[in-house]
């Protein structure tokens, strides 16, 4: 059987309202708030929408983005984000941070994009830093994919449990927790965090793929093949189709 596992939730943060952590389609545009308590999530395929150029105020020959508060900078690099431009992102994140040292929104932002481009050590000392300023479960969520990534479970498993403590229906949380466990070959324990996250989001393709692999080491090969059916028709990436197909047919063929 293959051991194969879908990538953990990366989401980013943004003031206002919460949104479901792994759901698809274009987020919806939070309200101007200066530090709200609960930044929605973005899920790991999501890309910001396109910042109206009415929010976009005068530059300054010295400070490019002088007029906008912590929050509309953010949206700012999430648009550059959405483009592809990292490098404007990032430069666009360091002036924010440098006019307001005490939002936890730019460095969690910040640390978001680190982690998207795979520099861990960066990415866990700006989620640190906002979490120091405000805890936040999304925040907490990001900063266990980071640790993850160092090979750091024990840190990672910290955060994810935080992160629920705070957040009992944080669906990226039970489904990066589930995966955690499945990773660490312990599925009774993946299996029930990740039926958890089934229940919160069942329109959501990503939990259903992992939890069919805990079913599948469980022998419970029927409602495997289930939950990788539903994967297949829910799942939006051709890739993720193709490979829960080909992994589909091997479990068939091993079942009869």
């Amino acid at each position: 059987m293959k051991n194969l596992f879908l990538a953990f939730l990366l989401v980013f943060v943004l003031g206002g309202c919460k949104k479901k952590a792994a759901a698809e389609g274009t987020p919806k545009a939070p309200p101007a708030a200066e530090e709200p308590a609960a930044p929605p999530v973005v899920g790991a395929d999501e890309k910001a929408g396109p910042l109206s150029p009415g929010a976009i105020k005068p530059h300054s020959s010295t400070y490019a983005h002088s007029g906008l508060s912590a929050t509309e900078i953010a949206k700012v690099a999430l648009m550059h984000q959405s483009r592809g431009e990292y490098a404007k992102a990032l430069e666009v994140l360091a002036q924010g941070i440098a006019a307001h040292p005490k939002s936890a929104a730019l460095y969690a932002v910040r640390g978001a994009l680190y982690l998207e481009l795979g520099e861990y050590a960066k990415a866990i000392a700006d989620l640190s830093k906002s979490l120091e300023l405000h805890e936040n479960p999304d925040v907490l969520v990001n900063r266990a994919l980071a640790y993850k990534a160092f090979g750091q479970r024990e840190d990672a498993l910290k955060d994810l449990n935080r992160a629920l403590e705070l957040d009992p229906h944080h669906i990226a949380a039970w489904f990066n927790r589930g995966t955690l466990y499945l990773e660490a070959g312990e599925p009774e324990k993946a299996l029930s965090d990740l039926d958890r996250a089934a229940e919160l989001a069942p329109e959501v393709a990503g939990p259903y793929f992992n939890r069919a692999v805990a079913k599948w080491q469980l022998g419970k090969r029927e409602e495997a093949i289930r939950d990788l059916e539903k994967f297949i028709e829910l799942a939006k990436p051709s890739e993720w189709k193709e490979t829960a197909k080909e992994l589909l047919e091997e479990w068939k063929r091993a079942k009869d």
